[in-house]
């Protein structure tokens, strides 16, 4: 019952960051989303029934991330990079019991759909770069943050693409969500600056973090479910 509690508090505190960003201003949100993090790690706890450090240090790598862009994306970019940076490493090492335990059915039909999809991110990926964080000149943290962010995404479309598990589709949100929060945020605050935008933004963001924090709740079931397409 209070796993459900809190999951449903989760909702209501993403939701209010969403109608504060538009409503008042996305500065404001710094009080209001660190609420939705915090509920879905103990949704989280309670569900799992145990502490998971490297979820702990996603879920507070982006709180803390997301707390200095509401105030000052470019003020604290040196901040708010690398903090990224370890939220998607930290990711990807939450996904490791899908990436380890499972094996690709490399046939021709499977690897045209991920090689195509990885051509077209690295192009929406580089394009946005050049239009938007390049003028900032740091190449060495802008390359860093990139391959952190693709690799995570790749790894949600992989997991995705290569197992038939209903509740992957929790994953593909999760990637589907991310990106176009890192690319719709970069070209809100360094672009132009429109209110539709920036609640698509904070709806995909909420909808992504939600999604992956319940996808990991799931994520043994899954390991062992005869859904799998293991060699």
């Amino acid at each position: 019952m209070l796993p459900k509690i809190l999951k449903i508090l989760a909702l209501i505190a993403g939701v209010a960051s969403i109608l504060v960003s538009v409503t008042i201003s996305n500065e404001d949100t710094a009080y209001v989303k660190p609420f939705f993090h915090i509920f879905l790690f103990l949704f989280y706890t309670l569900s799992a029934k145990r502490f998971n450090f490297f979820l702990f240090l996603f879920l507070g790598c982006l709180l803390v991330a997301e707390y200095f862009v509401a105030k000052d994306f470019v003020g604290y970019y040196y901040i708010i990079i690398p903090l990224f940076i370890i939220s998607f490493i930290t990711g990807i090492a939450l996904l490791r019991p899908m990436l380890r335990f499972m094996k690709a059915e490399w046939s021709r039909v499977d690897i045209f759909t991920p090689l195509l999809s990885a051509i077209g991110l690295a192009y929406v990926i580089v394009s946005v770069y050049t239009l938007t964080i390049a003028p900032i000149d740091d190449t060495f943290l802008d390359i860093a943050g990139m391959a952190a962010f693709s690799l995570f995404v790749i790894a949600c479309f992989y997991v995705t693409i290569f197992n038939v598990h209903p509740k992957n589709v929790y994953l593909f949100i999760t990637g589907a969500g991310y990106m176009f929060v890192c690319m719709g945020y970069l070209i809100y605050e360094l672009v132009f600056k429109a209110t539709i935008l920036l609640a698509l933004v904070n709806i995909c963001e909420v909808l992504a973090q939600f999604y992956f924090v319940l996808y990991l709740v799931h994520i043994k079931s899954i390991v062992k479910s005869k859904f799998q397409r293991y060699l």
